[in-house]
This record gives structure tokens, C-alpha cells and sequence, in this order.
């Protein structure tokens, strides 16, 4: 049988049907752990992705700025005040981001393995 398969599961009336399961739970963490430990072994980003990652978070802290500066500015009536202030919120958050991800050396962040979704 491949490596990657596993033996299929004993018949119901089977008493080491528990014994089995584990086996075969253990036998996939494994694997995903094997693949894990691969996708980090490969090759750091490069400075072209690094860079499409930091100017696109950085446009993206703007415009969310502004367009909740602008919807506060329409509800409450207070033309440019909101806009303005809610950019350079906007502009701060993503230079912050920015030199989050600098400093961090450009890689992503990674997931929480609390987290079974992956």
C-alpha cells in the first residue's frame, strides 16, 4: 500500500475500531504536519511581492480611512473635517503596517495552530 494511504477501517463489529481511528488520525496529523513543515522551508518572498504587499496595505488603510471619514462627514453634516481626519487615521494604520512588515522582514504572519480551521 502507498505511503500516503491509509488501511481502510476495520468492520463495525470490530473491537480495536478506536485503536484504528487513532492510527489513522495520527497517521494524517502527521502528513500535515510533514507539509508544514515544507511550505516553511520554502523560499522567502520576494522583493517584488514584498513590495505589492506593502503599497497595497498602505492604499488600503487609506481608503478605508476615507471612506469612513466621508460617511461620518455625510451623517453628521460636517463637511471636510471627518474626511480629513479619517485619512491620515487611514495613512497612520498603514504605515504602521508597513513597518510591522518591514521589520518582520516582508513574510507573512503565521496562522494560529489553535485554530483547526488551518
Amino acid at each position: 500500500m502507498p505511503e500516503h494511504e491509509t488501511p481502510p477501517p476495520p468492520p463495525p463489529e470490530s473491537p480495536d475500531r478506536l485503536d484504528t481511528l487513532k492510527a489513522r488520525i495520527d497517521a494524517a496529523q502527521s502528513r500535515r504536519e510533514d507539509a508544514d513543515r515544507s511550505r516553511s522551508a520554502a523560499a522567502p518572498p520576494s522583493g517584488l511581492g514584498v513590495a505589492l504587499r506593502v503599497s497595497t496595505e498602505l492604499f488600503a488603510g487609506v481608503v478605508v480611512g476615507g471612506g469612513l471619514g466621508w460617511f461620518l462627514d455625510r451623517a453628521l453634516g460636517s463637511s471636510p473635517i471627518g474626511l480629513v481626519i479619517f485619512i491620515l487615521i487611514g495613512f497612520a494604520a498603514g504605515t504602521m503596517n508597513l513597518i510591522r512588515n518591514v521589520a518582520r522582514g516582508g513574510t507573512p504572519s503565521k496562522p494560529d495552530r489553535g485554530d483547526p480551521r488551518g
